[in-house]
């Protein structure tokens, strides 16, 4: 994840890991960007800050069948809600004949 300066277009890296970062919404304060981030085959939510590039991890999910996106702040800054979606699979039956 990055960011890109707008007066100069200098590019800041923020999340250094190479895998996905879906960025969604900044908080109130203008420094942490909450985003959806897929660590380990396990998607969760995460917060990094513009000023610092200190990463927080929201979320602990373990389940590899689910997934998080579109995490937002709530206008006073104390919470942060998102869509977490599980899969699940049925198996059927045809009889060929």
């Amino acid at each position: 994840m990055v960011l890109v300066s707008p007066d100069d277009g200098r590019i800041s890296t923020l999340v250094h890991e190479p895998v996905h970062s879906w960025p969604n919404d900044w908080a109130p304060n203008s420094d942490q960007i909450v985003f959806a981030g897929l660590r380990n085959g396990v998607w969760n939510i995460f917060w990094v800050s513009r000023s610092t590039g200190r990463v927080q991890q929201l979320t602990h999910f373990q389940s590899q069948s689910g997934f998080v996106r579109y995490p937002s702040w709530s206008p006073r800054g104390d919470r942060v809600i998102f869509e977490r979606e599980d899969l699940s699979a049925n198996i059927y039956v045809v009889d060929l004949r």
